[in-house]
C-alpha cells in the first residue's frame, strides 16, 4: 500500500470525527496511528512508502515506528508518529488503521464508553484499553490512560517460538533485500533508457549547443518585448523582427515547441519549477505561470529545453 501525507491527514480527521461523535466532552492526546498489514509483501511495500514521510524511530516484533517529517495538526491534536504493523501481530481484520488516543480521566471515559448503545458500533474492553469501531469505518479507535503505553495486540507474537520468530525475521529480511534489488534494477534500466534516448538525439543533431543558445536568445527577446519600460516604437519593431527571424531559424532545424499553459499539471519531464507560490486546493501541483516555453527535436521524446514555470503548492 502506498502511503501519502494526505492519507495520514484523512486518518486523523476520521478518528477525531468518531471521538467527537461519541465523546465530545473529553480531551485527548494523539499517541500514534498504525497501518495494519496482512502479509510480508504488503508490510515491505508500506515501509518503502513510509520512509518518504518520516524517519525510523524503532523497529521490533510488532512493526516499524516512524517520526513524521511534518507533523499533522487537527485542532488541538497533533499526530507526530506513525507505525506500519507487521502482519499477524494484531487481532483486527478487514480494517486498515488504528489511532491511539490517551486520556487523563480514564475511569470517567470508560463509563461513557460502556454507556454507548449503538448497533453500528463495535466495542471491546481490554485491560487498560478500550477499542471502538463503527461498522462502516476503516479506522479503529484505541483509548488508553495517559500513563499507559499504547501498543498493538501482540498475543499472537508472544505465542510464537524463538525458531518461528527467527524464521519470520529471516524471511522478512530476504524479501526486503529482494524488493530493494528490484527497485535498483528498475532505476538502472530507466537510466539506461534515458542515456540511449540522449545518445540518439545528440547523434541526430550535431549543432545542439548552437540550438540551445538560439533558444536562450529567443527567450530574452520575448521578455524584452513584454517589458513595459521598452516604449520606443522602433525598438519594438527591431526586436519583433529579430524574434521572427529566430523563430524561422529554429523551426528550420526541426525544433518544435511543446505546449505548456497555465492550469496544466506540473510534469518534471518537460517542466522546471523556478518557484512555487501558495495556491488553493484546485491549483496545487499545477502551473500558475509560464516563464518560458519547452522545446523538443522533431518527433523525439528527449526534451531540448524544459519550460520554466511557477507551480502552486
Amino acid at each position: 500500500m502506498i502511503l501519502e501525507q494526505s492519507d495520514l491527514e484523512s486518518i486523523l480527521s476520521k478518528a477525531l470525527e468518531t471521538k467527537n461523535k461519541y465523546f465530545p466532552d473529553f480531551e485527548v492526546d494523539i499517541d500514534h496511528a498504525t497501518l495494519f498489514t496482512y502479509d510480508n509483501q504488503q508490510y515491505l511495500e508500506s515501509k518503502l512508502s513510509a520512509e518518504k514521510l518520516g524517519t525510523v524511530e524503532n523497529e521490533d516484533e510488532r512493526g516499524t515506528m516512524y517520526k513524521l517529517n511534518k507533523e499533522i495538526i487537527n485542532g488541538e491534536c497533533v499526530l507526530a508518529f506513525f507505525k506500519v504493523a507487521k502482519p499477524n501481530v494484531h487481532s483486527h481484520y478487514n480494517h486498515k488503521y488504528i489511532v491511539y488516543l490517551k486520556v487523563e480521566n480514564f475511569d470517567d471515559f470508560s463509563k461513557e464508553f460502556n454507556s454507548i448503545s449503538d448497533n453500528n458500533v463495535i466495542k471491546e474492553v481490554l485491560p487498560n484499553k478500550l477499542e471502538l469501531l463503527e461498522t462502516n469505518s476503516e479506522v479503529v479507535l484505541s483509548i488508553v490512560p495517559i500513563t499507559e503505553p499504547a501498543v498493538e495486540d501482540i498475543e499472537a507474537a508472544l505465542k510464537k517460538t524463538d525458531q518461528e520468530k527467527d524464521t519470520e525475521r529471516l524471511q522478512s529480511q530476504l524479501q526486503e533485500e529482494q524488493m530493494k534489488r528490484i527497485q535498483v534494477m528498475a532505476d538502472f534500466q530507466n537510466y539506461q533508457r534515458r542515456v540511449e534516448q540522449e545518445k540518439a538525439t545528440w547523434g541526430a543533431v550535431s549543432n545542439m549547443g548552437l540550438i540551445r543558445e538560439m533558444l536562450e536568445v529567443y527567450d530574452d527577446l520575448h521578455l524584452a518585448l513584454n517589458d513595459e519600460n521598452l516604449s520606443l516604437d522602433h525598438a519594438k519593431v527591431s526586436l519583433k523582427s529579430a524574434q521572427d527571424k529566430l523563430v524561422l531559424a529554429v523551426t528550420a532545424t526541426g525544433v518544435e515547441v511543446i505546449d505548456v499553459k497555465v492550469g496544466d499539471d506540473f510534469n518534471k519531464e518537460k517542466m522546471e519549477a523556478v518557484s512555487t507560490v501558495a495556491a488553493g486546493e484546485e491549483q496545487k501541483g499545477k502551473v500558475i505561470a509560464v516563464i518560458s516555453s519547452a522545446y523538443k527535436y522533431k518527433d523525439k521524446e528527449f526534451i531540448l529545453k524544459p519550460a520554466k514555470v511557477v507551480v502552486g503548492k
